[in-house]
Formats: structure tokens, C-alpha cells, sequence
């Protein structure tokens, strides 16, 4: 016998958000090195030190919240955590938009969204 669903078909809304959130993550993580051309042109006197800064703030904070986020998953739901993972991601990238110097692309960028 199969299980009944009792989420009344929101459960297919939580597996499409969490379908867009990981192509527009990980899409953004693999074009990087273009957007870094960008970057480099907006920002001419940043160091190649602060860019790699960037990119790895936003690899690394991705990989090590990783296993926290399994376990927060368990606690709290898994909408809970495509809610907060979505608003976390598109805040930082809406927050870089407003930057000024490398050090708040690397806070906004590689911290938050990442």
C-alpha cells in the first residue's frame, strides 16, 4: 500500500523551489569566472588575492554549511529550510549589487549566498 500525502500538493511547490534555488546556485557557482571578468573591470585596482577571496568565500561557506543544513532539515522541515536557503541566497546577491569596494562583494557573495 502506498503512503497518502497529507501536504494537500505542496510538496511539489517545495521540490520546484528547491529544483531552481540548486540551478540557480549552482550555475552561478560554475559561470563565476565570468562574472569575475566583471568584476575586474568595475574594480580595476582589486587585487587577484581579493578575487580568489570571493570565489572561495563562496565555495567554502557552500560546502561547510552543508552538513549543518542536513541537520537543521531534520529539526525544523524541509520548506522551512528552502525558504530560508532561498531568501539567504537572493539577498546576498541583491546585495551585491550595491557594492563598493571587494571586501562587501566578498561578504554578499561569498558568505551570504554562498
Amino acid at each position: 500500500m502506498l503512503p497518502t500525502g497529507k501536504d494537500e500538493g505542496y510538496g511539489w511547490v517545495v521540490v520546484g523551489a528547491v529544483f531552481i534555488i540548486n540551478v540557480i546556485v549552482a550555475g552561478y557557482i560554475k559561470s563565476f569566472g565570468l562574472l569575475l571578468l566583471a568584476i575586474q573591470e568595475y574594480f580595476p585596482d582589486a587585487s587577484n588575492l581579493a578575487m580568489g577571496l570571493v570565489m572561495s568565500l563562496l565555495n567554502g561557506c557552500r560546502g561547510l554549511t552543508a552538513p549543518m543544513m542536513g541537520a537543521i532539515t531534520v529539526l525544523i522541515g524541509a520548506r522551512t529550510c528552502v525558504v530560508i536557503g532561498a531568501i539567504l541566497t537572493s539577498s546576498g546577491l541583491l546585495l551585491a549589487v550595491f557594492s563598493t569596494n571587494m571586501i562587501h562583494i566578498a561578504f554578499t557573495i561569498g558568505a551570504i549566498a554562498g
